[in-house]
């Protein structure tokens, strides 16, 4: 039997855009906050997580490849390893990701 880990992109797949509020947020491997940045409502999260990526990437760190649908990336450099993510609120409803999901 296959097991789906939690948040993978197959299960829970990141919309193109929320009618509510998220946060890129960058942490540590310790979880500990790095970086954050609230979005608006209607922000375009696949192409907000991308251009993170490629910012990173200039900045010399070794990146993950973006997956369709998947709602974060990993970044190496030395030592340090960040998770560069998308997060929604927890009370994001069916709704607000129905509507998003065929928004484009």
């Amino acid at each position: 039997m296959k097991t789906i880990k939690r948040g993978d992109a197959a299960f829970y797949p990141m919309t193109i855009r929320l009618d509510c509020s998220a946060t890129l947020r960058v942490s540590d491997d310790a979880g500990r906050l790095v970086r954050s940045e609230e979005l608006r409502p209607g922000t375009h999260l696949v192409e907000r997580l991308r251009n993170a990526h490629e910012t990173y990437q200039r900045l010399g760190w070794t990146v993950s490849g973006l997956r369709p649908g998947a709602w974060g990336v990993t970044a190496e450099r030395a030592e340090r390893r960040l998770l560069i993510a998308v997060r929604a609120g927890l009370l994001v409803t069916a709704a607000a990701t129905s509507t998003a999901a065929t928004a484009h």
